[in-house]
């Protein structure tokens, strides 16, 4: 009979990491409808429960893996447009 390794923690926050970062993968290639929490889970090497006790639902998980850093990143821009920042900016550097 083999020893069974014990499975190893991760950091405090690693597993939401990756469930964010797996949605944003698989939601931006596959869009919402066809990308499935079990793929999800699958990608970011996570339980499919796991994913349900951070979000939530699928839908949660959308929203805070695309659009709350979409809408921020949105007010950022127009904050800093608003000011006049952007203005002197050449075209390589006003995507940046």
């Amino acid at each position: 009979m083999t020893a069974v390794e014990p499975r190893k923690r991760r950091p405090t926050g690693e597993p939401r990491r990756l469930i964010l970062a797996a949605a944003r993968d698989l939601f931006s290639r596959r869009g919402y409808s066809d990308t499935s929490t079990r793929e999800l889970a699958d990608h970011a090497e996570v339980s499919e429960t796991l994913i349900f006790r951070y979000f939530g639902s699928k839908a949660v998980l959308f929203r805070e893996a695309l659009v709350v850093p979409f809408v921020e990143f949105v007010d950022d821009w127009a904050e800093r447009n608003s000011t006049g920042e952007l203005d002197h900016l050449s075209d390589a550097d006003f995507t940046r």
